[in-house]
């Protein structure tokens, strides 16, 4: 959608009311862009949110049990109620999505509490987790853990930038951006990553080397 706040908007009224389905296909109108912008702000309104200051993060409306609680539901027709991913979310690939300062990063880290054992009311055992942390936002964690339960390593320490193809003194990637992906799976594989954590990982490069316009170059 061409306003960058409806797309949130949409999410948090849920993509599958038959009138936010009507307005996405509206929204691919010529000129039908501002209307469909203030319907949906109009449809916030009428949920009773203010789309200055709208919910920090939608959810669903729909939940199971989950055995790693990591907050109460604010909105919705689950409001009130203990949330959190279940045991089958596990190996499911997940997507965050919202404005900036809309608490992405602070529910990655709720999520990641959960699920390595951490979490207050958690049930379950702990899982292991690769962070790959560019901006050291994920630093504030690490009092949380015990010297035995962390490995944390500086990219000059770890050796490799995952986000970069090695390149030779002149500058020129040494091996073809696919195979140094394959590369990186293979080492991270020592970190314990099961394979749809390796299958996640390696997608994400790969996305992100597309969005680079590194894929299809090689050292030749």
């Amino acid at each position: 959608m061409a306003n960058g706040g409806d797309g949130f908007f949409v999410e948090l009224l849920g993509r599958d009311r038959p009138e936010v389905k009507a307005l996405i296909a509206a929204a691919n109108v010529p000129n039908m862009g501002a209307a469909v912008h203030e319907m949906l702000l109009s449809l916030v309104r009428q949920e009773g949110w203010n789309p200055d200051d709208p919910p920090r993060f939608a959810l669903p409306r729909d939940i199971s049990a989950s055995a790693f609680i990591i907050g109460t539901a604010m909105s919705g027709d689950v409001a009130g109620q203990e949330v959190g991913p279940s045991e089958a979310d596990l190996p499911s690939h997940v997507g965050i999505f919202g404005i900036t300062a809309s608490g992405k990063t602070t529910l990655v880290k709720l999520l990641l509490h959960a699920f390595t054992g951490k979490g207050a009311v958690t049930q379950q055992s702990g899982r292991t987790f690769l962070v790959l942390d560019v901006s050291g936002e994920y630093r504030d964690m690490l009092p949380l853990y015990a010297a035995e339960e962390l490995i944390w390593m500086t990219a000059d320490e770890l050796g490799i930038n995952p986000f970069a193809v090695p390149t030779g003194e002149d500058g020129k990637p040494v091996m073809a951006p696919d195979k140094w992906i394959n590369t990186l799976r293979e080492i991270f594989r020592l970190f314990w990553l099961n394979e749809p954590s390796l299958n996640l990982l390696c997608e994400v490069l790969r996305d992100e080397y597309a969005r680079r316009g590194l894929l299809g170059e090689s050292n030749e």
